[in-house]
């Protein structure tokens, strides 16, 4: 969808209303989107794990979190948000993450919330 700037607010051009976009830490909320609960809550995008692996490897190369995407998406972790949701010891237990690695990717997984 195009975007629309309008005195400082970027809206998604719909075919009959703009949609305030609300942009933090590449998480984007879509208020006229609600969850299948009908509940009114927003559903938001969290940036993927395959982004967060990429942009940790560009700062740390030595540690290679590359190396540990394809177990993560084998998990079901494919989202920053269910990463948050798990144990840490998950992460060296099952995925195979050294503990001083296992710290430094939940940090920035919590600064991508």
């Amino acid at each position: 969808m195009p975007l629309t700037n309008q005195a400082g607010q970027c809206l998604v051009n719909t075919s009959t209303t703009a949609t305030k976009v609300t942009s933090t830490a590449s998480v984007i909320i879509l208020t006229n989107l609600v969850s299948s609960d009908d509940d009114g809550a927003p559903l938001i995008s969290y940036p993927s794990i395959f982004t967060v692996l990429h942009k940790l490897h560009a700062v740390m190369p030595l540690l290679n979190y590359l190396q540990y995407e394809s177990s993560l998406l084998a998990k079901g972790i494919f989202y920053v948000k269910n990463a948050m949701d798990i144990n840490r010891d998950y992460f060296v237990d099952i995925v195979g993450m050294p503990e001083g690695v296992v710290g430094e990717f939940l940090n920035y997984c919590r600064t991508l919330m």
